[in-house]
């Protein structure tokens, strides 16, 4: 079944911060879509400069296998702040996601939710796995940076389910963002038909 993707993401910089550590990533090479959350370590100009190098790795061939990806930024950011990273990935033979950090993915409260594996990209890629994750149209996934409060995410969700996802992105980021942190959220919302 071809997957259609409507996405839309927030970004918001550390209170008192005007760079932001975090970044995401849509990307479409051929029938290949990639969605990805960066969050570098730290705040500020350091921390930026990291989710740069790694934004402007992922989307240099978005059609590598997620495996490929996470090594490409592993490299990317030897000698800057190490970043984590979560992404989604949607051939169509179907969707895949690999996490490495906190960068947290949320989908339907019915639906299974595939982990992270402990790390920190730049440091060398230890451990490394990839998921299937069974999309169907209709569904709504959204990939949060640590910037995001978890205790809140149930709530948020809820509150944010009838927005367009660059709308709800916004809102999410406002109700859930800690001002602590770097706070992003990247919403995609699944229908059936060509990408």
């Amino acid at each position: 079944m071809a997957l259609s993707i409507s996405s839309g993401a927030a970004c918001r910089s550390h209170e008192g911060f005007t760079s932001n550590g975090d970044a995401v990533v849509v990307a479409v090479q051929g029938l290949v879509q990639l969605f990805a959350l960066i969050d570098a370590l730290g705040h500020g100009p350091d921390a930026a400069v990291s989710a740069r190098r790694a934004v402007e790795t992922l989307q240099g061939n978005p059609a590598l296998t997620l495996k490929e990806l996470f090594l490409s930024c592993d490299r990317s950011v030897v000698g800057l702040r190490g970043v984590v990273l979560s992404a989604l990935q949607v051939r169509p033979e179907g969707v895949s996601f690999a996490g490495v950090g906190n960068v947290e993915l949320y989908g339907p409260p019915d639906a299974p939710r595939p982990p992270c594996v402990s790390g920190t990209l730049g440091r060398g890629l230890k451990v490394f796995r990839e998921y299937a994750v069974e999309v169907v149209p209709g569904q709504r996934w959204v990939l949060v940076s640590d910037g995001i409060r978890a205790r809140d995410m149930v709530k948020a969700l809820a509150a944010v389910a009838g927005l367009d996802p660059a709308s709800a992105a916004q809102e999410l980021v406002k109700l859930a963002g800690r001002p602590d942190d770097d706070a992003s959220a990247l919403i995609m919302d699944f229908t059936e038909g060509a990408p």
